[in-house]
């Protein structure tokens, strides 16, 4: 079987809501067979894209994006 590359992208904005969903996400992708699990921090929800954009080029089955906008 094929051995998945995900990239996992979080915005360090908002971390203490961040930081949950990345450990959520990280954990459920641990917990998966055959997943290969690339982890990525960015300054801010702007920068998420071009993350997502670099892992893609560079060859991630998928990228799981993470970022929490909070109106306040």
């Amino acid at each position: 079987m094929k051995t998945l590359k995900v990239g996992v992208v979080t915005s360090r904005w908002n971390s203490e809501i961040t930081d949950k969903l990345e450990e959520g996400a990280i954990s459920y992708l641990e917990s998966c067979e055959n997943v290969e699990i690339f982890a990525a921090l960015v300054p801010g929800a702007v920068e998420i894209p071009l993350a997502c954009q670099a892992f893609l080029d560079a060859g991630c089955d998928g990228v799981v994006a993470l970022g929490a906008v909070v109106r306040g």
